[in-house]
């Protein structure tokens, strides 16, 4: 697995999730344990803007009070 975050609000949870398989990469996004956006890409320049746009996300979350898990 290349990233694996987790943070928490209360009883909320995000995760954000990059994994390496054989055909390329998953990139996942999760809240309250529901996916809500599932990727499959093959190059690696197509993931790093989803890593940029989880840690953004990830940032913002935190400053609104939100904790890594």
């Amino acid at each position: 697995m290349y990233l694996n975050r987790h943070l928490v609000n209360d009883a909320h949870v995000r995760s954000f999730i990059v994994m390496h398989h054989a055909d390329g990469w998953e990139v996942i996004e999760a809240q309250d344990s529901k996916v809500v956006r599932r990727v499959s890409r093959r190059n690696w320049q197509k993931v790093e803007p989803e890593i940029q746009r989880f840690e953004t996300t990830a940032n913002e979350l935190k400053q609104k009070g939100w904790i890594e898990h």
